[in-house]
């Protein structure tokens, strides 16, 4: 074989590699409890997700609509509908 035959079908100048930054998704679902006013962000709070069965964004949804929390600030119980 020939140094030809061996080379690759495409040449052209090697790529450098660069490290590129990373970006990072970020969720929130914020609301304002209906009680003491305060802005709340419900990801937060870890009991939001016990028993639930919601994905990330899901709206419009019998799941997702009148969903019981607590304010973790006063501990109001109230009904929200999640949006996006």
């Amino acid at each position: 074989m020939t140094t030809e035959q061996n080379s690759p079908a495409i040449a052209g100048p090697v790529e450098r590699r660069v490290s590129r930054p990373n970006a990072t998704w970020s969720l929130s679902l914020d609301c304002e409890c209906p009680s003491c006013g305060e802005y709340v962000d419900l990801l937060e709070y870890p009991d939001f997700w016990d028993g639930r069965r919601l994905d990330a964004c899901e709206h419009d949804t019998e799941r997702s609509l009148g969903v019981d929390v607590v304010c973790p600030e006063c501990g109001h119980d109230f009904e929200v509908d999640l949006n996006y």
